[in-house]
């Protein structure tokens, strides 16, 4: 143990008293510092955050570049669509009634005046093709554009006959959804081939409830296996043949029929004229030999005798129709009326 002497008095202090001497002076003029007071706080109840909306950005301008549009691209036409409506008349064959017919007068719902005329302007063809024309060299598929007016089952039948007599298309096109007379259509007829190219002819009919042809129409063309389509222009768009007599509707008595009409033929084959009932049954028949129009005269006028037999009062249908006159057998054009024969 280490001593210490003071220096007034011989005192002698141990060190380890004064080292401790002197830590408690320090404390002791050190100044106390006040603790705060602790107060409990009570337990806080948790809430949900209030959601902060986002301040909105600032839209951006357009920009002034100008927008370039699209090229201008054609639409395919549609499936069908009407071009006229039914005539207001409730005849709709076209063929006017002589017993409702008045020489000379006005008509009070339209600006013209009637005229007696001893050669009408022609009506169109209940049945019209607009593209492709006679002779047509065409690619499958065969684009059809044609007027018509569906038959009693709102059917128009198509079928594409080879130069052989085989069918190579059939088909039929529904139009129950219009109420219209005349139809605009616009249609795509596959077909196929074995050879490069190979002569046919496409046709188009009309049936009434008995199943016998109302209408008929057709054009010859030319299939190819490949190439590019060649199209010429229709030939005939006006009714071909012009009956006069007998009229829609009318009745023949005496067991022969007096035909009086106009035809621009559509070939060089004679015009068949015959008389079918609802069974089917031919009950009458003739031909007649008329010449080709010409510039001066486009409709030549005839006069036809067709002998029939019936047993009672009959309601038949009058048809004036031609043969083709090239190797493709067929009918090439008809027309037909409604008419009643007695014995």
């Amino acid at each position: 143990m280490t001593w210490l002497r003071h220096p007034f008095r011989s005192i002698t202090i141990p060190v380890y008293v004064v080292i401790l001497t002197s830590l408690l002076l320090l404390t002791g003029c050190a100044k106390p510092t006040e603790m705060p007071t602790t107060t409990p706080v009570p337990s806080a109840t948790l809430r949900p955050i209030a959601s902060i909306t986002p301040r909105p950005t600032q839209t951006q301008l357009p920009s002034m570049t100008p927008t370039l549009l699209p090229t201008a691209t054609e639409t395919p036409p549609p499936a069908w669509v009407t071009i006229m409506l039914t005539p207001e008349t409730g005849d709709t064959s076209g063929t006017p009634d002589p017993n409702e017919q008045s020489e000379g007068t006005v008509d009070a719902t339209s600006s013209r005046t009637r005229f007696p005329t001893s050669t009408p302007p022609p009506p169109s063809a209940i049945l019209t093709i607009q593209k492709p024309g006679p002779y047509s060299k065409v690619v499958s598929p065969i684009e059809l554009r044609v007027i018509v007016h569906p038959g009693d089952d709102k059917l128009v039948y198509l079928d594409l006959i080879g130069e052989d007599g085989r069918v190579i298309n059939s088909q039929n096109y529904n139009f129950s959804a219009s109420t219209n007379y005349w139809i605009y259509t616009v249609q795509k007829i596959p077909f196929e081939i074995q050879s490069f190219a190979e002569s046919a002819r496409l046709v188009l009919y009309t049936r009434d409830q008995y199943n016998r042809i109302i209408y008929q129409v057709s054009v010859d063309l030319i299939l190819l296996q490949f190439g590019d389509d060649s199209i010429n222009i229709p030939v005939v768009v006006d009714e071909p043949y012009i009956i006069r007599k007998p009229w829609e509707g009318g009745t023949v008595r005496g067991g022969v029929m007096e035909v009086d009409g106009l035809a621009r033929l559509v070939n060089d084959q004679p015009l068949i004229i015959e008389l079918i009932d609802e069974e089917g049954n031919l009950v009458g028949s003739a031909e007649v030999e008329i010449a080709q129009p010409s510039a001066l005269q486009p409709y030549v006028p005839f006069i036809a005798e067709v002998p029939y037999s019936v047993s009672q009062w009959t309601r038949v249908r009058f048809v004036a129709r031609q043969e083709s006159a090239t190797r493709i057998p067929g009918t090439v054009w008809l027309t037909s009326v409604l008419i009643y024969l007695e014995p």
